[in-house]
């Protein structure tokens, strides 16, 4: 054995699951001191927001003043408000737009600040409680050590499922917002497989999912779709309608073979909503507003993950104009859900020669074998690294508050 393979030693692999614990257990005295720190942690970011686009990325913690959260609690405000400002800018240099700040109301993330203890039988029937570092004073010259506000809280289905995992673990930390606190679990990656089955799948209106061996999924997604459309933009309709279209997203995933999968293929739809073209109808545009293209491709991921599975990122052009039999592209060749080549004459469905080009580009010409959500991670990585990986969790929460 060389020197150089000698002392190498594999660093395992982990990906990160957020699992929601309720706050109903804590009393109503604790629940005003907790609230205080996060209402002062939010004050912080939104703070830290406006320097950081009236001063750009030289921003520093002891910018903040009037503040009474300690050094670590301002140190992770600032990451968090950096990150959301250069995802702001990301956004508004696509759209060729000026950058606006949004008002921050979502996840605060807390990693050396809170302690984590359990799982193990606590009195009460507990499993788990995080100390939280109380606010410091503003006034006076108190020298009183901080005190520690101690939650309760309990496991659940979810927790356990992941914590029954071999290996799996919970990270040092975790988020809270007003409605309950999110534990971050680390679970071990597993290899990726060398045998299964690559397929290539389709992402819809009619179906949700159609994969390039002809199989349907999620045939109800069209009628959820119209469910989202009819309800009042805003109205609490509208926000039964949307967690009932993400709860069938997820579910339709779930349904895929991933037991029997090695490589799945999809398409790069990520800009579809930007721009108008010309031959799209403003009723397809407005279905294409509550499609949730991101919520699918984010599913797929994290599937994928679990199972061992890669994931191949191939360019959307052409996929559903193409024929897989001679390989003549002609637009006119698809009407609607009908494909009929203009060359040889073979017909098939047109979301099922979609899934066929997926496949074909991604295992037979060079597919990107990035995933779009990278999230898995080593021991060695810095608290700043962990820190964007939650964020990656759950974008919607910590990042803009579900806005």
């Amino acid at each position: 054995m060389s020197g150089r393979l000698k002392g190498a030693v594999m660093e395992q692999e982990y990906y990160t699951r957020a699992v929601k614990l309720s706050l109903k257990f804590i009393t109503a005295s604790k629940r005003r001191r907790l609230m205080a720190i996060y209402h002062a942690y939010v004050k912080a970011v939104n703070s830290y927001l406006r320097l950081l686009q009236e001063k750009g990325s030289k921003v520093k913690t002891n910018d903040l003043g009037g503040n009474n959260l300690t050094g670590r609690y301002r140190g992770v405000a600032l990451w968090q408000a950096k990150n959301i400002w250069k995802t702001t800018k990301a956004s508004a240099k696509t759209q060729k737009k000026k950058a606006r700040v949004r008002g921050f109301r979502g996840t605060a993330l807390f990693s050396e600040n809170v302690v984590v203890h359990g799982p193990r039988q606590m009195k009460g029937g507990f499993d788990y409680a995080f100390e939280f570092t109380s606010l410091r004073k503003v006034k006076g010259k108190s020298r009183r050590k901080l005190e520690r506000i101690v939650v309760l809280t309990k496991k659940t289905k979810v927790l356990n499922k992941w914590l029954s995992i071999p290996g799996a673990r919970i990270r040092p930390g975790c988020g809270l917002n007003p409605r309950y606190l999110i534990v971050y679990v680390e679970i071990p990656k597993p290899a990726p497989k060398e045998v299964g089955k690559e397929i290539g799948l389709d992402c819809n209106f009619a179906a949700l999912l159609v994969d390039s061996e002809g199989r349907f999924y999620g045939e109800r997604f069209k009628e959820i779709m119209a469910k989202v459309l009819r309800r009042q933009q805003g109205s609490k309709g509208s926000r039964r309608a949307r967690i009932e279209r993400d709860h069938y997203i997820n579910y339709v995933v779930k349904r895929l073979p991933w037991q029997h999968l090695k490589a799945v293929a999809i398409e790069d739809l990520r800009n579809i909503k930007k721009g108008k073209r010309p031959r799209q109808t403003r009723k397809f545009r407005r279905a294409l507003s509550v499609w949730a293209v991101r919520n699918v491709r984010q599913a797929i991921t994290l599937k994928a993950q679990e199972n061992g599975v890669r994931l191949v990122v191939v360019a959307a052009e052409w996929t559903s104009c193409t024929c897989p039999k001679c390989g003549q592209t002609d637009k006119a060749s698809r009407k609607d859900r009908e494909f009929k080549c203009s060359r040889c004459g073979h017909t098939q469905h047109a979301d099922v020669v979609g899934a066929v080009n997926i496949s074909r580009k991604a295992f037979l010409t060079a597919g990107s074998l990035v995933s779009p959500v990278e999230e898995s991670h080593s021991f060695s990585l810095p608290l700043e690294t962990q820190v964007a990986l939650q964020t990656q969790l759950t974008p919607d929460q910590v990042l803009s508050g579900g806005g």
